[in-house]
């Protein structure tokens, strides 16, 4: 490669003799574009530069030969050397430029209009990343008074050839410098919308001016931009988007939709028909339609194979990072983690596949209208609440101002209002941009005198900036504004009417919810007409929340999220409705939430894999583990999938035919401000009654009773003490709801996660145990098992293990489950046995299984295993994926049946039983005897002759405990519906 300074010499020799006209200056570019690097071209447009200013420069004595092309000359070299990260030396060249373009001989030609255009936009790009802060900030403002000379320069010519896409790039290069004015904390964020905006309106007026010569005020997005030439539509398309994002910042919605969309009509490339997409995504107000935007365009671009991704252009890749990282945000806000950390790990895979640009300012070009979305609090974390609202009022930044409020009105203490927040609150109140809205009836910052005044001041002065601004966070503040008690009850019910509407506009399924118990409440304090419907409507349509986000939950580690998030606010409002006196819509509201996962699992198996990587997450997962759920997660948003299955409200009267004649169903639950409840539905001759009852219990005092009655059993001494323990439980717990049950009927009981592990049919009161008086059996909800074909005629009976003679037990047990009619199957050998219990296909009558147990809580419930021998075990999470079906599973095993409610369903074996389709299964709560289970067993086939599973259990128990004690008995529970399982007799039902 030749020297630089030899290429320059003989170049400028070529320049001496026939001037240098533009069509000059682009044979310098194209010859020097041939022959070798940026660094080459830099050191040769340096050299050259210097030969040539005396004859071109505008300095005393110089030859005024045609100079025109040595502006565009100099423009090159700035461009190269900016190119090359030299800011300093670009802005050198281009200083040199701007002024030799205005020192022109005709300097109100066009030519010159042209070139004073270029530089000042070629300026204008590299004064933003300058090294230094002031010297930047400096440079920006000539910049913007180059730009708004040029534009004057360009306007003397209108109509003019190509002035069209100079407009384009003045005022783009114009927005460009106010976020950079905006990124120094030059001005702040409305501030530079504003101006960028006002840049944009005239890039309209311009253009239509040049072609038609009338000259109006129009908004972006009015021109005829089909008109213009196509290689001018990626600036149009830019312009536009820059255009979305500052009217997006400014509170101008409509404007920025209406430009995102012109911006995705014209765009000509892939890049920019994904970040049009990618803005009108993002500029939905309901979250769930956003994602599933997001998630259609991750469809749409085929983006399910991560092989793929390193091939997508760097731009692409970094525009589908920011927006995974705004859905992790959404999700992170909608309480919903695991999706939100599924996004999360998207963006941070696509980020670290874009190469960052060694910018000198340290600044990305990200784009402008993504940057609220990401920022939902103050640029710089304040130490105290005083100093974000300071931030935030400085910054204009309105997004981190409502954070600030909403932070503020969290941290508030007891007690007299603090004078400096108040003075602060008196500032940020007295800031009123363009699109603040103004609330009625509301509190002034100078009539607060207690922290309840201050809070609703708070919210409410957050509320009138977010309509404006961050329409996102108005779920949040209205449900917490609903229940301030400075409100009256009239401004509360209206609060949380609002409430309730933003929330389902916005998809924010708790907060519906949590609106719908602040109606609740307000109707509670009002005595006007239509009270009851009023109340009975707010329970109904939370319901509907409940059912409605269940429905859009993105596969199963999503929904465990979605129905965990939805338990405590559902019990929250049962537990109001309860004490307000509507117990049917407390029923109702109870219920609501549980199931679902047990549900969606029995309607699409596919979905358990998904569940058991999720549930691992909880427990710390390895890598392995968390990149197989990422695929399984990433496969399922960018294919159609199957959506998870509707449900429909159970009907208590089909359910209770399932159990006999007289049937109640009881939810147990606990509630943090309203206490325990017993929530019932009696059903007789196909009618329900619905009642309450309240239960004087404290979330201490369950605790302690479970943890006294579980260790009691295990340590199968102090069985007077445990006999104590049950009559307690009978007079605190039963009895203030067991006048509602008709006598000698079913109870069905339903313990939500404070009551769960509580053994309720051993209650002890003074007519005896509740099951000496009472079928009573457990459900985990409401809803119908899938309807079956009829129960198959063969049982499977296994037993192996020598250390609790379980073969042998297992065989006194044969020739009575023979007499009911069933082929029996005893595998002789334990890996045979396991073999069938997880042969999917198979389905029998019944599955009998004595073994040892490891049992597991909730995260780590999936790994509880049934040790068939020291060797050779069953885990929970086995039987959910690959378990065999049978109408009864009856697990003799120490405490396999015990759970814990999580996300308001089974988990563990249980989850795992009644996902394979199980009608009826029966396990232990407990510890147990190897004596004791043989002795149940033996008790429960032999009344199966002439009873169903349900009443053999009871059978079995008032067998043994009048000859027994609790501690033999106890443990054993029957979950589902009652199956009659004698083939040869006629069916009984109670």
């Amino acid at each position: 490669m030749d020297e630089p300074y030899d290429v320059a010499l003989w170049i400028s020799g070529e320049l001496r003799r026939g001037g240098l006209s533009p069509q000059s200056s682009r044979w310098v570019k194209e010859r020097l574009r041939e022959k070798g690097t940026l660094e080459w071209r830099l050191a040769v447009y340096e050299q050259l530069v210097t030969l040539l200013r005396p004859v071109y420069g505008a300095s005393p004595g110089a030859s005024k030969l045609d100079c025109r092309g040595w502006v565009w000359l100099l423009n090159d070299a700035g461009t190269i050397a900016f190119k090359l990260h030299e800011c300093n030396r670009a802005i050198s060249f281009l200083d040199e430029a701007w002024d030799e373009s205005r020192a022109a001989p005709r300097p109100g030609d066009l030519e010159a209009a042209k070139v004073a255009a270029h530089s000042a936009a070629q300026y204008a790009m590299v004064a933003g990343y300058l090294p230094g802060r002031e010297q930047r900030g400096d440079q920006i403002d000539v910049a913007l008074t180059r730009l708004a000379q040029a534009r004057q320069l360009l306007r003397r010519h209108i109509p003019g050839p190509g002035f069209s896409s100079m407009f384009l790039v003045i005022g783009i290069g114009t927005g460009e410098l106010w976020r950079n004015l905006r990124k120094l904390h030059r001005v702040g964020w409305l501030t530079a919308a504003d101006n960028s905006l006002k840049a944009y309106r005239l890039v309209e007026r311009d253009l239509e001016e040049n072609r038609s010569g009338v000259s109006a005020e129009f908004q972006p997005g009015d021109y005829d931009y089909e008109s213009l030439p196509l290689r001018t539509r990626p600036k149009v398309v830019r312009y536009l988007l820059d255009s979305a994002g500052a009217a997006e910042i400014f509170g101008e919605y409509k404007l920025a939709y209406r430009c995102a969309g012109r911006a995705k009509t014209l765009a000509t490339s892939e890049p920019e028909s994904l970040r049009a997409r990618l803005q009108i995504t993002r500029l939905e107000r309901d979250r769930t339609a956003r994602v599933d935007g997001y998630e259609k365009l991750l469809r749409d671009a085929g983006l399910g194979d991560r092989r793929s991704w390193p091939a997508l252009d760097g731009r692409i890749r970094k525009q589908l990072a920011d927006a995974a990282s705004d859905v992790s945000k959404t999700f992170e806000h909608l309480e919903r983690p695991t999706a939100s950390w599924f996004w999360s790990r998207l963006s941070s895979d696509w980020r670290s596949c874009t190469p960052t640009a060694p910018l000198a300012a340290g600044h990305s070009r990200r784009d402008e209208a993504s940057e609220p979305a990401r920022r939902g609090a103050p640029d710089a974390p304040s130490a105290s609440c005083i100093d974000g609202l300071e931030h935030g009022l400085r910054a204009e930044h309105v997004p981190g101002l409502v954070h600030a409020l909403l932070d503020t009105c969290h941290h508030v203490k007891a007690g007299p209002p603090e004078p400096a927040l108040l003075d602060e609150l008196s500032a940020v109140d007295q800031w009123r941009p363009l699109h603040r809205a103004q609330r009625a009836d509301r509190l002034r910052v100078c009539e607060c005198q207690s922290a309840a005044d201050v809070k609703r001041v708070c919210l409410e002065i957050a509320d009138e900036f977010a309509q404006g601004y961050a329409p996102h966070y108005r779920p949040e503040i209205l449900s917490k504004l609903a229940v301030i008690r400075s409100l009256d009850a009239r401004q509360r019910g209206a609060v949380a009417e609002q409430a309730y509407r933003v929330s389902r506009e916005g998809g924010h399924a708790t907060e519906a919810i949590t609106a719908q118990l602040a109606l609740v409440r307000s109707c509670r304090q009002s005595d006007g007409l239509g009270k009851a419907e009023a109340v009975i409507g707010a329970a109904a349509a939370a319901c509907g929340v409940v059912d409605d986000s269940l429905a859009v939950a993105r596969g199963a580690a999503d929904l465990i999220d979605v129905a965990h998030s939805l338990v405590t606010p559902s019990v929250r409002l049962a537990g109001l409705l309860a004490f307000q006196g509507y117990d049917e819509s407390a029923f109702k509201a109870a219920h609501a939430p549980i199931g679902a996962l047990s549900q969606a699992f029995t309607e699409n198996p596919s979905l358990v894999t998904e569940f058991e990587l999720a549930e691992g997450r909880q427990r710390g997962s390895t890598a392995h583990a968390d990149n197989w759920l990422f695929d399984m997660m990433l496969a399922r948003v960018t294919t159609e999938g199957v959506p998870l299955p509707g449900r429909v409200p159970p009907n208590p009267v089909e359910v209770a035919a399932r159990f006999g004649t007289r049937v109640s169903c009881v939810q147990l639950l606990h509630t943090h401000q309203y206490g325990a409840w017993a929530l019932g539905v009696a059903v007789t001759a196909k009618s329900c009654r619905y009642w309450s009852a309240r239960i004087d219990v404290t979330l201490p005092w369950l605790k302690k009773i479970r943890e006294d009655i579980t260790g009691r059993i295990t340590a199968r001494v102090g069985q007077e003490e445990l006999i104590d323990d049950l009559k307690a439980l009978h007079a605190n717990v039963v009895s203030p709801w067991l006048e509602q049950v008709a006598d000698s009927g079913t109870i069905v009981l339903i313990l939500h996660r404070d009551f769960a592990g509580i053994p309720i049919h051993a209650a002890l009161g003074r007519f005896g145990y509740l099951v000496e008086k009472f079928r009573v059996g457990y459900l985990p909800n409401l809803y119908l098992p899938p309807l079956s074909s009829g129960i198959p005629e063969s049982a499977l009976l296994g037993g192996w293990h020598d250390g609790i003679h379980a073969s042998e037990a297992v065989a006194s047990l044969e020739l009575g489950v023979e007499n009911l009619g069933f082929a029996v199957t005893r595998p002789r050998r334990a890996a045979v046995g396991r073999h069938l219990m997880l042969d999917r296909e198979r389905e029998w009558g019944i599955v009998h299984i004595m073994a040892h147990s490891e049992f597991q809580q909730w995260p780590f419930s999936s790994k509880s295993r049934l040790h068939l021998t020291d060797k050779i075990s069953v885990s929970a999470d086995e039987w959910l994926r690959w378990g065999c079906r049978a109408s009864l599973v009856f697990l003799n095993a120490c405490s396999v049946g015990r759970q814990i409610p999580h996300a308001g369903d089974l988990n563990g074996f249980p989850l795992a039983v009644r996902v394979r389709g199980a009608t009826a299964e029966i396990s232990c709560s407990a510890p147990i005897r190897s004596r004791a289970a043989c002795e149940f067993a033996q008790e429960f086939y032999e009344r199966l002759v002439g009873r169903d599973t349900l009443g053999a259990y009871q059978g079995a128990q008032c067998a043994i405990l009048e000859r027994n004690y609790p501690v033999n008995w106890i443990q054993y529970l029957h979950v589902g519906f009652p199956v009659f399982l004698n083939v040869y007799g006629d069916e009984v039902t109670a």
